[in-house]
């Protein structure tokens, strides 16, 4: 990934763009056929090809993927109106949720380990809470590393979806 922030100015009145935008990204379902499509393996039913929210001053959306990928790019970005038509501003991440969900996980491990780790530096078997703490963190790690391994291509394909989508010359 070579940015990690978005700004683009659409030559469209802000809500055109938002309308737009209504038209080409799906909303998620969280319904029980929601949670269903979870462990099923076939394409969604849309042909939508975002998923996300788009609210009259702010979008937060990510491709659509055809497995389930917490650690997903995302972009969240506020809309506004501006003198050459409309203003998106934005970063990409991980949805905000899991950002957290991340940060709380890798806390509870550290103290849990952290607590470990101690216990056994005391009763002199170093050895194991050493070996403890590096199958803790380098597991955890390549978790992380992982998922975003699998999202690499998501933020230019979300560059070129708005760019498409707006009519933006893209920079």
């Amino acid at each position: 990934m070579a940015q990690k922030s978005l700004n683009i100015v659409s030559k469209l009145p802000t809500k055109e763009v938002i309308s737009r935008l209504r038209e080409a990204v799906d909303t998620p379902d969280l319904s029980l056929q929601g949670v269903k499509r979870l462990f099923d393996t076939t394409p969604p039913p849309s042909k939508r090809s975002a998923i996300g929210w788009i609210n009259p001053d702010s979008i937060l959306i990510c491709k659509r993927l055809g497995y389930r990928n917490s650690f997903q790019t995302y972009l969240n970005a506020t809309v506004t109106p501006c003198a050459e038509g409309t203003k998106i501003v934005g970063k990409f991440g991980m949805h905000p949720y899991m950002q957290v969900a991340t940060m709380a996980w890798l806390g509870g491990l550290f103290l849990i380990g952290g607590y470990f780790l101690l216990r056994d530096l005391y009763a002199n078997n170093s050895w194991a809470a050493f070996l403890i703490a590096i199958v803790c963190v380098g597991s955890s790690a390549l978790v992380v590393y992982w998922g975003r391994y699998r999202a690499r291509e998501e933020q230019e394909f979300l560059v070129r979806f708005l760019s498409e989508i707006l009519q933006v010359e893209r920079a």
